[in-house]
């Protein structure tokens, strides 16, 4: 897990679509790297986490998942890591592939996820992956939840149906999104499977506070992100200075005499 907590170009990753007076989605982005989501401010500057499950687990705060057993981790297309077992499990005779972020195998740009690690669901007595996954968020210290909520589709569980996906807050019923077509995805010509030009990032706003978070027709999903506030990217990056000037500062500091 990296615990960092999250700039679109132009129009990119601006909010499109507004379910009510308080939740807003964004627009869907092609994903490679954190750096693509309209969240990375946040994750820099501290306010934004960023799940990406390389330690093969979901456990940055205040989030947990329905999902049981929660399997987090593919191997070499033929083996699960099972937080319930935990150990590697092998799937009755299914393979499953995993595909994540480009950027997790410590090469953005080679198009493969193959060497990082996602999230799916499992029932392990079937052997069955589950197409709906849910996440619920907790309140932090200063006792506030999430406003911004993010995630990256690396595959859907049936290309021909939408991918759905809906959040709860605290003012009124729950606010559903939909309309992606994962066929729409795919690049052409020279694409394969698990392509990741074909992953896709949704972002929701909500200023009274996201509860739940629902996605429909998936079958991984990667960088799930959120939190409490998006500074202007000028902001994020004096944040970023000025904490590396302070690290820089204490360095250098000259050793204490003793009297």
């Amino acid at each position: 897990m990296k615990t960092h907590l999250l700039l679109s170009i132009g129009c990119l990753g601006m909010p499109v679509a507004e379910a009510s007076a308080a939740v807003v989605f964004y627009e869907e982005l092609p994903y490679f790297s954190a750096a693509d989501s309209p969240f990375f401010p946040g994750i820099q500057a501290g306010t934004i986490y960023l799940e990406d499950f390389e330690d093969h687990q979901l456990n940055t705060p205040h989030i947990t998942s329905w999902d049981s057993p929660r399997v987090v981790d593919v191997v070499n297309g033929m083996e699960v890591w099972s937080q319930q077992l935990g150990r590697s499990h092998r799937l009755l005779g299914n393979v499953i592939t995993t595909w994540s972020v480009d950027a997790d195998d410590g090469l953005n740009g080679d198009f493969r996820g193959l060497l990082g690690d996602t999230w799916t669901t499992l029932d392990q007595a079937k052997g069955q992956i589950y197409g709906r996954m849910e996440f619920r968020f907790s309140p932090d210290e200063q006792g506030r939840y999430p406003t911004y909520v993010g995630f990256v589709v690396t595959e859907a569980l049936d290309p021909f149906s939408e991918v759905e996906f809906g959040v709860a807050t605290f003012t009124g019923p729950e606010s559903t999104e939909g309309g992606y077509d994962p066929l729409s995805w795919i690049p052409r010509p020279n694409s394969f499977p698990g392509d990741t030009r074909q992953h896709r990032f949704f972002g929701i706003h909500a200023s009274a506070g996201i509860w739940r978070l629902n996605i429909d027709n998936v079958r991984q999903i990667d960088h799930v992100q959120y939190g409490y506030a998006i500074p202007e990217p000028g902001t994020a990056l004096l944040t970023a200075t000025a904490a590396l000037a302070s690290a820089s500062r204490r360095r250098r500091a000259p050793a204490r005499q003793l009297p």
